[in-house]
């Protein structure tokens, strides 16, 4: 096996073996009854993420800020841009919950046990709750999503489709039908986000500020 093709086979092991592990973790974490169990599923899944999107951006030979849209915007957003995406972003979300909720598609799914556990939780577990749940999904999902594959997609298939292909995957990643179209709306709305700026720096606080709402929100419910 010439050196190219050793390449191409640790790309493809790396990226099956973070998949693999990303889809195990993901259902450790939604079958869990503890605060602290899901937590370490959800760091440990971010890592994975983390690990795929390196075996997946390997072989692309593109500068790397290039490639994972991690570079400064190219349409930068004001400060008062800023702040419209951010309460766009939760006011979307919080739609979103709300139309879902009302159908009954939240009722014992992954949303309404991560609230439970999460109105229970002491300040310590909260913090570490905000950094496990909210910051690294949002760093490592946004890399994968938005950096990564909707650059990609866009790229080849345009700008339409990459967004809805990205986001269809981004749903389908949270293995519950609940969750998952949530995520496809809001993913959605980041990708558009994205394509808009021409970074993914937006969309990644667009989404951590979401999440971080969604847990305090939960925790101080009760």
């Amino acid at each position: 096996m010439g050196e190219l093709g050793l390449k191409r086979t640790t790309r493809f092991a790396a990226a099956l073996g973070a998949g693999t592990g990303l889809i195990l973790l993901n259902g450790v974490g939604f079958a869990t009854e503890n605060l602290q169990n899901l937590c370490w599923a959800a760091l440990a899944s971010s890592i994975a993420l983390a690990g795929l999107t390196w075996a997946m951006a390997a072989g692309i030979s593109a500068p790397l800020p290039e490639l994972l849209q991690i570079r400064t915007p190219r349409r930068p957003l004001s400060a008062g841009g800023i702040a419209l995406a951010v309460a766009g972003m939760l006011a979307l979300s919080h739609a979103s919950s709300l139309a879902l909720a009302r159908a009954g598609l939240l009722e014992g799914g992954a949303l309404a046990r991560f609230d439970g556990l999460l109105a229970a939780a002491s300040g310590g577990e909260l913090l570490w709750a905000a950094f496990a749940l909210a910051v690294a999904p949002a760093l490592a999902e946004e890399t994968l999503f938005r950096g990564l594959l909707l650059g990609r997609f866009a790229a080849r298939l345009g700008a339409a489709r990459g967004l809805l292909l990205s986001s269809l995957l981004f749903g389908a990643i949270h293995l519950d039908f609940g969750q998952g179209l949530a995520a496809l709306v809001l993913g959605l709305y980041l990708g558009t986000l994205t394509l808009r700026t021409g970074s993914i720096h937006a969309a990644v606080l667009c989404h951590g500020v979401n999440n971080l709402a969604a847990i305090f929100a939960a925790y101080f419910r009760t």
